[in-house]
């Protein structure tokens, strides 16, 4: 049971390490809707690739979709994420739970370094 116990902590607790600066990330960034994304997105490809007009049109929709896709998804996750961290709290203590979070936060702390060696910065 508690080898059960951990693995479902170390998986919840590393995955956003995977995901630091994806779609699902909670930052300011993530808080734009998926239209607004489009609209960012839709414009620099724009800009970048000259596109035409009859393209934009039809590349706005193909985004809209991924974009949707992905807000539901990571929404999904979060919510799945929750309720293994409130099923944990069931089982560890507050202490253990204390320290988990401490392990997570210090994961993610490393992850955000990681990237940002990774972009030069």
């Amino acid at each position: 049971m508690k080898k059960l116990v951990f693995a479902l902590a170390l998986s919840l607790f590393s995955a956003p390490i995977f995901a630091q600066m994806g779609p699902c990330d909670r930052s300011d960034r993530a808080d734009r809707s998926p239209e607004k994304r489009v609209e960012l997105r839709l414009r620099k490809m724009a800009e970048d690739l000259n596109l035409t007009d009859e393209q934009i049109e039809a590349v706005k929709p193909i985004l809209l979709d991924f974009h949707q896709a992905e807000a539901k998804a990571c929404e999904e996750r979060f919510t799945r994420r929750e309720e293994v961290k409130e099923k944990l709290s069931e089982v560890l203590s507050e202490e253990q739970m204390s320290q988990l979070e401490k392990m997570r936060q210090d994961r993610r702390e490393k992850g955000r370094g990681m990237h940002k060696q990774q972009r030069g910065g």
